[in-house]
């Protein structure tokens, strides 16, 4: 399973990451949170809202592949999340 954490940042690449789902219908299982609402997401994908620390906390956890393609990352705590729990971080392969 995939995760996409939007949070508030539009730097964050979600049209991008939800282009590439609606496009390749075999693409695992994708849940994106996000502060703002999604309408109609492509099949295969979840989209939550603003969820508790905890909350938050299980999902970065369970979720084996993050990705993360940033439009702009500055130190790279979007990263380093995926990286910290043991996940495959997807990103795109541009200076910050």
């Amino acid at each position: 399973m995939c995760l996409h954490l939007r949070g508030h940042s539009i730097l964050k690449n979600t049209p991008a990451v939800l282009e590439a789902w609606r496009r390749n219908s075999d693409l695992p299982l994708l849940t994106v949170i996000s502060q703002i609402d999604f309408p109609h997401p492509p099949p295969g994908v979840t989209v939550l809202g603003r969820l508790p620390f905890e909350e938050l906390k299980q999902h970065i956890n369970r979720h084996q592949i993050h990705v993360c393609p940033s439009r702009a990352e500055g130190w790279g705590h979007y990263i380093t999340e995926g990286l910290s729990v043991g996940a495959a971080v997807i990103t795109t392969d541009a200076p910050p």
